[in-house]
């Protein structure tokens, strides 16, 4: 056959894909990507014309998305860590918060914290059974977070917890807030528990409260740890 460019007619397009129906294409080999990535390297793909997203809507259309494997949303995540759109990286994170907390200093002067309903009469006990001053909402600036308190003299802080920390998810972001503290001020961390119900003990119990290594108590009734 001579040598030159040829064009397919529409009816030999139409067998050659007939032929190829319910063949699975060969995986491209390392080298064949390599090649790929050069050629396409520094060019950009031609705008989709609208005929081609209609086409390409309607081939779609009724046919529901297949799930998403487990190996595929890890590869997402990690793809996307420290993106705009995907999941911050704990530096991201640490960043936001000391930006954040000082806007508020310098829009209202002074940090104003939620404070738990007994968190007071808590600290306040601990101060009066071991002879200590408990600095309150102590702000520890390099990591943008404030504590329930902070021990000086003792370099030690405390933290008074609810039963909304019993959440899985808030004892994962509350184990590795303890982490960060502990380490940048290489103190102690002691958590009272604020729990007076008495389902709300027992859960604690069943749930395992004992993965927290430095609990204080459970809380106080009739002015005594439980």
């Amino acid at each position: 056959m001579p040598k030159g460019v040829y064009s397919r007619t529409a009816e030999a397009n139409k067998i050659n894909s007939l032929s190829k129906i319910g063949l699975k294409k060969s995986p491209l080999t390392e080298e064949h990507k390599e090649k790929l990535r050069l050629i396409m390297t520094g060019k950009k793909m031609p705008p989709r014309t609208p005929e081609y997203c209609k086409k390409l809507s309607e081939s779609k259309l009724g046919k529901p998305k297949p799930p998403r494997t487990e190996e595929h949303c890890c590869n997402l995540s990690l793809a996307l860590l420290g993106k705009s759109n995907g999941p911050q990286t704990p530096e991201q994170k640490k960043t936001k918060r000391i930006a954040a907390l000082e806007y508020i200093r310098k829009t209202n002067g002074k940090i104003f914290c939620f404070i738990g309903k007994n968190e007071k009469d808590l600290l306040d006990l601990q101060e009066m059974l071991f002879g200590i001053k408990i600095d309150r909402q102590f702000e520890i600036l390099n990591l943008g977070y404030s504590c329930d308190g902070y021990d000086i003299k003792n370099n030690c802080v405390y933290e008074v917890y609810e039963s909304a920390h019993l959440k899985t998810r808030n004892k994962v972001r509350d184990l590795q807030r303890q982490k960060e503290i502990q380490e940048h001020l290489g103190c102690d961390f002691k958590i009272i528990w604020d729990l007076y119900e008495n389902e709300s003990r027992k859960f604690l119990r069943e749930h395992g409260f004992m993965e927290y290594k430095n609990i204080v108590g459970l809380g106080i009734k009739n002015k005594g740890i439980l």
